[in-house]
């Protein structure tokens, strides 16, 4: 039995304005002028000032750097970056004391006050030789706690009670409650047998069948993106957890992606001692075999979850539902939601927080969750909610699931376009956004502008809509063009333009985005990931010299079109930009349908045009629009598209490294589809767009979404999807 699992019915809703995990801020350390300090007052009221004798940052992503002579102590607000403080010998009879620190916001603050607290140390360290890795032990119990606003400027608490409870190790400083990721909070929950032969010995031994998660990337300690959502919303459900208990070995497992994109060849293939072949496992995969190897059963490419679909794959036969989530798994939520509240055992408390989050009633929700005791089998599911609830809502299905749903003859286009269009509006952020798998980071103007820009050409969810718009107003504000990300740029504008198109109003919305990009181009006339990250001249760890920075066709193709159709639109667009933009863009040239990834050093994925169709659709319309190629490049160069196009969908869900034949990562697909639209367009080719619409088709999900890589999430890809979808 084969199974392909890219299901799941419409999920969640907007998320709560809230700190991030990665927001952090700094203190001035001891290296500066403004370094840490006791601020004393003896009962014979003498003052004293007495300079922190020791400081230091611990990095969690950094497990083995000592950093002991920073200027500054950097703190996150998902306890991955944390402070060691230790002061010298304390005078005798203190009457009073109050730690001084000098805080200073990053690039990402916190938005929101967050509580601190110190924590006694229990073991030596030191500032030349203490890493995260080999940080001392510290008290469970903080022995101060304290409300700190985020903004620049002196942080004064008094912490003469604190003295009193003796540290001679000095305190380590974090956030009271770390917003954690779910893999801080499912690493090493699961017991996994990483060596095939251990797994199927045990098996044997315990007369069972093994299954194995079969992933793309490397196992290691840290779980994978892909792992963590198996973990918490399979795994971690009960039913599915006592049923692998008594039924299974766990096994863990992981091929080349290369493996599969590009075929085993004549070798062994990687996935025969399971009894079957890697081309019906595509990772990420489950597996049930014999212990003697005999292949049972696969569920491959999984990109959502849903735990009734698992229980019934493995166990042959349907879990047992209770009243409340056989009307969820129907589709009707407002019974499920009646009969979870008069329910009172925990799986009601977690699927009426499911329900509440998905209406925006995000409170009630987690007062459902966070009433779960530790010591319930469902404990461990809310806590993923309440750590996670947006990534959680993107990817556990709630409503019945089935496999193999990918078909043109099971849906309607236009049934597909409403339902994503629906879930889309759902999935926005309170404060009017939308983000990737991972939350708010870089991409999160590209996501926002492009899931705005879906809905105002299908005319939907205006309101949603506006939110949008304001939000990408204020993100142009407050974020500067040398470091915005170039794509987040470009879809602005590529958005702003197309609300000009319908309303002149919007004409200062349009011309301010226009400015954003441009003023995102690097000095050498390309654009990078962002302006800032292009004109660096330090040369990354495993990456060749970058003496005149680094760009890319792929950022610079994209911004060109962009800044091109706003000129088309009537707006203004500087002709110094384009021109600078042109020189980049011939010299990235090799032929028509053929461009070097990185530009001008290294020049590389520039040998055939199979390896170049992720980014040449917009590098050749940009020069065709501007006059220096003809049209029949900019037909050839689509044309290699629609031939090679089928390769960019064997990495999708598997990783985001670059794989043969097509030198494609993961989130190519959407994007390479959404940019050869636009050149499709172009040339007014409907028989290809129509093509490329089928394919599209092929691949939805059963609530009309996509998804091509999930830690970048199904917002982007959906969006990406319906823009095609209208062309």
């Amino acid at each position: 039995m084969r199974i392909t699992l890219i299901a799941v019915l419409l999920l969640a809703s907007a998320g709560i304005a809230q700190n991030q995990r990665d927001d952090w801020f700094s203190f001035e350390s001891k290296e500066s002028d403004n370094g840490p300090r006791l601020e004393l007052i003896l009962q014979n009221k003498q003052q004293r000032t007495l300079a922190v004798d020791a400081d230091m940052t611990l990095i969690s992503y950094l497990p083995k750097g000592v950093f002991g002579s920073m200027p500054t102590l950097s703190i996150n607000m998902g306890d991955t970056n944390r402070v060691l403080l230790r002061f010298g010998r304390l005078p005798k009879r203190i009457e009073s004391a109050t730690l001084v620190l000098s805080l200073k916001l990053s690039k990402r603050p916190p938005s929101k006050p967050f509580r601190l607290g110190l924590y006694p140390v229990q073991s030596a360290w030191t500032e030349g030789r203490t890493s995260w890795d080999g940080q001392p032990d510290a008290a469970a119990e903080a022995v101060f706690e304290a409300e700190v606003a985020p903004k620049d400027g002196l942080v004064r608490w008094d912490v003469t009670e604190a003295l009193k409870k003796k540290a001679p190790h000095g305190w380590l400083l974090r956030v009271v409650e770390p917003i954690v990721q779910l893999e801080q909070l499912f690493g090493g929950s699961m017991t996994w047998v990483d060596d095939v032969d251990a797994a199927m010995a045990q098996a044997r031994r315990e007369k069972k069948r093994v299954l194995t998660f079969l992933q793309g990337e490397p196992v290691t300690e840290r779980a994978t993106f892909a792992e963590t959502n198996l973990t918490a919303i399979i795994m971690m459900d009960p039913g599915v957890r006592e049923l692998i208990q008594k039924k299974f070995v766990l096994h863990r497992a992981s091929v080349h992606p290369q493996s599969y994109t590009a075929g085993t060849g004549a070798g062994v293939d990687p996935v025969s001692r399971y009894g079957t072949r890697l081309a019906d496992a595509k990772p990420p995969a489950l597996i049930v075999s014999t212990p003697r190897g005999k292949h049972v059963a696969t569920m491959e490419s999984i990109g959502t979850y849903s735990p009734a679909f698992v229980y019934r794959f493995l166990a042959k036969r349907a879990p047992k539902q209770s009243l409340g989530l056989t009307s969820l798994g129907r589709g009707d939520h407002e019974k499920a939601e009646t009969q979870f509240r008069k329910s009172k055992s925990d799986e009601a408390r977690y699927y009426l927080g499911c329900l509440l989050y998905r209406k925006g009633e995000h409170a009630e929700a987690k007062e459902q969750w966070a009433a779960v005791a530790s010591d319930s089998p469902w404990f461990m599911k809310c806590k993923a909610r309440l750590g996670e609830p947006a990534r959680m809502a993107m990817f556990e299905a709630l409503e019945e699931v089935s496999g193999d749903v990918a078909s043109t003859e099971r849906v309607r286009k236009s049934d597909v376009i409403e339902q994503a269009l629906n879930w889309l509006a759902l999935q926005q952020q309170a404060d009017g956004s939308w983000i990737t798998g991972r939350g708010p980071d870089d991409w999160q103007g590209a996501v926002t502008a492009l899931a705005a820009h879906a809905l105002l050409v299908h005319d939907a969810h205006d309101a949603e809509m506006e939110r949008a718009t304001q939000w990408l107003r204020d993100w142009m504000k407050t974020t500067s063009a040398a470091k915005a990300n170039a794509w987040s740029a470009g879809y602005a504008l590529d958005f702003f333009v197309e609300r000009f198109r319908r309303d002149p109003k919007h004409k200062e919305d349009a011309q301010r985005a226009v400015a954003y990009v441009e003023a995102g181009q690097c000095t050498i006339g390309a654009w990078s990931y962002n302006r800032a990250w292009g004109e660096r001249t330090t040369t990354i760890r495993g990456w060749p010299p970058m003496p005149r920075g680094r760009y890319h066709s792929m950022n610079t193709g994209p911004s060109m079109v962009s800044l091109l159709q706003a000129r088309d639109a009537g707006l203004k667009v500087s002709d110094k930009v384009l021109e600078k933009g042109k020189k980049a863009l011939i010299d990235m040239r090799e032929a028509a349908g053929i461009y070097t990834y990185t530009w001008p050093h290294p020049r590389n994925w520039n040998k055939d045009a199979a390896t170049s169709i992720g980014r040449a659709p917009a590098c050749e319309q940009a020069l065709f629009k501007l006059g220096a190629v003809k049209k029949s490049d900019l037909r050839k160069t689509l044309g290699y598209f629609m031939q090679y196009r089928k390769n960019l969908r064997r990495s999708v869900k598997m990783t985001a490294g670059w794989t043969m034949p097509s030198g494609a990562s993961a989130y190519f697909f959407h994007f390479a589809y959404w940019h050869a639209a636009i050149g499709l367009r172009e040339l007014e080719d409907t028989a290809a767009l129509k093509k490329l619409r089928t394919d599209l088709l092929r691949c939805v999900e059963a609530d009309g979404t996509w998804v091509d890589w999930p830690p970048y999430g199904k917002h982007y890809a959906t969006a990406m999807a319906l823009l095609v979808l209208k062309k």
